[in-house]
């Protein structure tokens, strides 16, 4: 079983945090892999550009380095194989753009799409309300979203208690 920090992982300058908050340890991506419960042992697909020159394509290998079985998907890929791919690899977190997670969250609710990820994560794109609501729909809770770009990784990300998005203030200058 894993267990959070303890702590908030990151500083949120979105949505106005009281003081105590913004005294918290400053975020990192093994802090948020850490309380997401991500390990090297995770079933986690990531599902982003097929080609290097974007850093999705770069950071998401990095994600799935050393994982066993994990299908080479990318959004380029037509849907009817992601959904082949996923159901036989059965994710246990999920990391794509929200256009391609609100579609897989479509296959779900369709009944072609059989995972039950405990982490759901979105990025690269502006997630919507509508599809926000399809991918609890889906699985029965509201994706943690990421905001990055090839110039920046590592920007902000949305928290697990859904407050608004923690700025990663070491990597960025606002």
């Amino acid at each position: 079983m894993c267990t959070s920090l303890g702590a908030p992982i990151a500083i949120n300058r979105v949505s106005g945090v009281t003081p105590a908050r913004a005294s918290a340890a400053r975020p990192t991506a093994i802090q948020w892999a850490n309380s997401s419960c991500v390990t090297p042992e995770t079933r986690l697909i990531a599902i982003g550009a097929p080609s290097d020159v974007h850093i999705t394509r770069q950071l998401f290998a990095a994600f799935q380095a050393g994982r066993r079985g994990v299908p080479r998907l990318s959004v380029t890929t037509p849907i009817a194989e992601m959904v082949e791919a996923l159901n036989a690899y059965r994710p246990e977190a999920l990391i794509a753009y929200a256009s391609i997670v609100g579609a897989l969250a479509d296959e779900q609710l369709e009944g072609r799409l059989h995972i039950e990820p405990n982490l759901i994560s979105t990025t690269s794109e502006v997630l919507t309300d509508e599809t926000e609501e399809r991918i609890e729909a889906a699985w029965g809770q509201p994706p943690v979203n990421a905001y990055a770009a090839t110039e920046a990784p590592g920007i902000a990300i949305g928290s697990h208690d859904h407050v608004g998005m923690h700025v990663f203030e070491g990597s960025v200058v606002l």
